[in-house]
């Protein structure tokens, strides 16, 4: 309370591991007594990309679909609405999750995919993280992402580099270049975010009203948000996440008119193709699509 009378914006966040027989008092499972602190989300991170302590450990991007409770809590804000997914911690509002799959500890994203996905499936390994970065930026909470994170920044797989050299801890801006549309896919990520209401929703009621997520359908995450009651300028969104390896078809929410603004290879708020009257999308192996209706 004294910080809002200073400056409203500011964020408080830290690290609130529940660590061994460690008395903090300020960690995740105390959530509730800290309504206006934030907490690093770790089981969304590990549940999308596997455990930072393994190497090779994979998550839902790879393949993995043991995680996926963790991811689904992540998704909806590590509320009470997710409770049923996951009971490791439990947020007062979304807004003290914080969401994220790299940070300056452990492996970079692109690291760990090159660590625990077959060598040279530099195609499999792309999707991979374009996935991960879509159900960051589509989940309730505070998406955080490390600087580079977009250009695929890799530090040679130093897991623990606080004390390594520059050629591994700097930014190699000759990346950004290289790897420019995956830059603009994450940039058209935080467009999508930034625009509508619907992906930040502001308590756990608004999202146990408002959204309907699921499993159950042939291993893919199916997420319906109903706009309208969001706020947001679209009726209904649809956010889906393929890790198969195959193909997928889906049965949507409404037989109307779909207008798809992320699929595999782009992002945004621009319409990406048109659905007419449709009422089943296939959805692509290793692919996040969001649209709506």
């Amino acid at each position: 309370s004294q910080l809002d009378l200073i400056d409203p914006s500011i964020l408080v966040l830290g690290e609130g591991w529940v660590m061994g027989s460690a008395t903090n008092p300020a960690n995740q499972r105390a959530a509730a007594s800290l309504p206006n602190v934030s907490f690093f989300n770790d089981n969304i991170r590990d549940a999308v990309k596997g455990s930072v302590f393994t190497a090779n450990d994979k998550g839902f991007v790879q393949g993995n679909k043991n995680t996926v409770t963790n991811v689904l809590a992540g998704i909806l804000g590590q509320t009470k609405a997710g409770r049923q997914y996951s009971s490791s911690w439990t947020s007062a509002a979304p807004g003290q999750s914080v969401n994220y799959v790299e940070a300056h500890d452990n492996l970079t994203l692109w690291d760990k995919l090159q660590s625990s996905m077959d060598v040279g499936d530099l195609a499999g390994q792309l999707a991979a993280d374009r996935q991960a970065a879509a159900i960051v930026f589509t989940a309730q909470g505070i998406p955080f992402m490390q600087a580079g994170q977009e250009f695929l920044r890799t530090k040679q797989k130093d897991p623990n580099s606080y004390a390594s050299s520059d050629s591994v801890n700097g930014l190699n801006w000759a990346d950004r270049g290289v790897n420019a549309s995956t830059v603009a896919y994450y940039k058209g990520l935080i467009a999508l975010r930034k625009a509508h209401s619907a992906f930040r929703m502001k308590s756990s009621s608004a999202i146990s009203r408002n959204i309907k997520i699921s499993f159950s359908n042939k291993n893919v995450i199916n997420e319906w948000l109903n706009g309208t009651a969001a706020g947001d300028s679209w009726k209904q969104i649809v956010v889906l996440h393929n890790s198969n390896s195959s193909a997928v078809a889906i049965t949507l929410p409404a037989k109307t008119n779909w207008y798809v603004v992320v699929n595999g290879s782009a992002a945004g708020v621009t319409t990406l193709s048109t659905l007419k009257k449709a009422s089943k999308i296939v959805v692509p192996a290793m692919t996040s699509l969001v649209l709506h209706n």
